[in-house]
Parts: structure tokens; sequence; C-alpha cells
């Protein structure tokens, strides 16, 4: 295992928890990019929907849309809660509204 990349720990247990949000709540997605910034120990998952699943430090999972506004949410549930049934349907309103 010459070839092996190692992760820090705050990196390892990031990685555990977005992916951990992924299976539960986004396992149908698919995935962009999957990633690390050692500078803020943030870990993510990028899909293709355009949200971010996030951990910071390993913390729980937040989750951000960029697109001409970026939004975060703490749970994934706020953006079907406002009764949106895709991402892009929020990001649609979004646009509109602002």
């Amino acid at each position: 295992m010459e070839n092996q990349k190692s992760f820090t720990y705050w990196e390892a247990v990031g990685k555990s928890v977005v992916w951990a949000s992924y299976a539960h709540n986004f396992s149908e997605e698919r995935i962009k990019e999957i990633g690390y910034n050692p500078s803020n120990d943030l870990s993510y998952i990028e899909l293709e929907n355009g949200i971010f699943i996030c951990s910071s430090s390993g913390r729980d999972a937040f989750y951000q849309i960029r697109d001409e506004v970026e939004l975060s949410f703490s749970q994934y549930s706020t953006p079907t809660s406002l009764g949106f049934r895709r991402i892009t349907e929020l990001n649609n309103f979004l646009l509109n509204e602002f």
C-alpha cells in the first residue's frame, strides 16, 4: 500500500459525518466532488444538484446551496419542509424572490 493517502484526524471524522448524512438523505443523488479544506477542517461532498454536505472539525453535518445566493441549513429537512420537492425548485424560488 505504498500509494495510500493518509488522512488527518479531523478529515477522517468529518468525512465519516458527511458520508453518514449522504447515506441517510441523499443516496439517490449523484456526487460531483468529495473534498477537504485543511485551513478550516471542512470535509464536504458536493452533489450534482448543487447541495454541499459539510462538516467542520467533525461536527454535525450542515448543508449549503451555492448558486447566486448561498444558503446554509442545519437540517436537510428545512428545504423540503418549505414545500419544495427538489432543491432545484428551492433555487428557482429564491432566485425569483430576491
